[in-house]
């Protein structure tokens, strides 16, 4: 099982929980969620899950912008935010491959 793609614990059935979140909330309200999960995962990387959270914040930018119509205005703000945060996580999903920082570290190798 794939922890960054389809993680087991999220699968019910058929359905993945993201597939049922935008069909019970709608598309706005998880581009706001996935915007945010990026913010976090890129945010605890070093304490928590190492790069592998990072993988998890990447996975996030992408799956909120292929919710963000970055010409329609309501989404600019979201627009903006989202490429800071997509930018940053690449950067540090760089830093630590070539920190060497694999999967079962939870932080920079001193």
């Amino acid at each position: 099982m794939d922890n960054v793609n389809s993680p087991k614990h999220y699968i019910n059935t058929n359905m993945e929980c993201i597939d049922v979140m935008l069909a019970t909330y709608g598309e706005f309200m998880v581009e706001d969620f996935c915007i945010l999960n990026a913010f976090k995962y890129r945010w605890r990387y070093k304490e928590k899950g190492g790069l592998e959270d990072l993988y998890k914040a990447q996975w996030y930018c992408q799956t909120a912008k292929s919710l963000v119509d970055e010409n329609k205005e309501t989404d600019q703000v979201n627009w903006f935010l989202l490429t800071n945060i997509a930018s940053s996580v690449e950067a540090a999903i760089q830093d630590c491959e070539n920190s060497n920082l694999n999967d079962s570290d939870n932080g920079y190798q001193e």
